[in-house]
């Protein structure tokens, strides 16, 4: 009453259905034992040449039909070993899949030969040849030659660009050399540090030959006149930071903490610290700048800095 009574069959063609209330099978009659066509598609099977597989019956059996796309011609494809008459080009394909042809307006040209010209040698030519510069004429490079007349040579002048800071702005002026200027007026910032641009400064003055560096202060009494200090040989070691002044022998270390002014002209200071409203950041960051103290705090009054390398 719990399983199925142990060591129970069914008889042939017969499959078990249930199990009764007493643990015994009941059987039934085997169904599906044979597959037929109405189950599959019969095996070894295929259609005549020129024909396909369409379906397949109840039976199993394929259909077939007729391969109406066995041959291609000129209506499918551009038909092969097609070409136009010299003079002409291919304009289209026809419903044949003929080529039609049609003249080349560029066929020809109306040049028959070249002639070389002054400066060049060569000869005409009519078909194929060279055509060169005639040495005799020309001058060229890596070349020997004497002039037999007078010639005159321009030589163009090598010039750069410099470009000068002024509070907020900037312009552009030509210098024979590599230079950087630096301008701020009172108006602008009066004990105020402006920045310097330190890869600059790194470029024009941290190589082995420094650089040049020129204080200056313009216009302090409205009358347009500049008073300036040096130029000075300046050294500034971009490894550590380190930096000398001739002349002076002033000496110091950016960013270590103690306020060190590089060189003064009146009310104009290179410096390695930074000021706000007078107010002295002590060093505590590297980098260089130009301040105007309070010497002279006409507004009008231009601190500048001059970098030649």
């Amino acid at each position: 009453t719990n399983f199925a009574v142990s060591n129970q069959t069914c008889g042939a063609g017969n499959q078990v259905v249930g199990i009764d209330a007493a643990g015994k099978v009941t059987c039934a009659a085997e169904k599906d034992t044979t597959y037929s066509g109405a189950n599959f598609v019969i095996s070894n099977q295929g259609c005549p040449g020129g024909q396909y597989v369409s379906g397949f019956n109840a039976s199993g059996g394929v259909s077939c039909a007729l391969d109406t796309n066995t041959l291609y011609s000129g209506t499918n494809f551009a038909t092969s070993n097609q070409a136009c008459a010299p003079g002409q080009h291919v304009l289209g394909i026809s419903a044949t899949g003929a080529v039609t042809c049609t003249a080349d307006a560029n066929s020809g040209g109306t040049v028959t030969s070249i002639t070389a010209g002054t400066g060049l040698s060569g000869g005409t030519i009519s078909t194929s040849g060279t055509i060169a510069a005639d040495t005799s004429y020309l001058a060229t490079l890596g070349t020997a030659q004497t002039f037999t007349a007078a010639k005159t040579f321009n030589l163009n002048t090598l010039t750069t660009t410099g470009i000068y800071y002024l509070n907020s702005g900037s312009s552009n002026f030509t210098v024979a050399g590599s230079k950087y200027v630096v301008g701020q007026t009172n108006a602008a910032g009066y004990q105020y540090t402006k920045a310097l641009d330190t890869p600059t400064l790194a470029n024009l003055c941290g190589d082995p030959d420094g650089c040049f560096v020129t204080i200056a202060m313009y216009n302090w009494d409205g009358t347009g006149e500049t008073a300036s200090r040096g130029p000075y040989k300046w050294f500034y070691n971009t490894s550590n930071n380190r930096w000398r002044l001739s002349d002076t022998d002033s000496a110091g270390i950016d960013g270590n903490g103690a306020t060190q002014h590089i060189i003064n002209a009146w009310s104009c200071y290179f410096t390695d610290s930074f000021y706000v409203a007078g107010t002295d950041s002590n060093d505590t960051a590297l980098g260089f700048g130009l301040l105007n103290w309070n010497q002279y705090p006409a507004s009008t009054t231009e601190c500048r800095l001059i970098f030649e390398d």
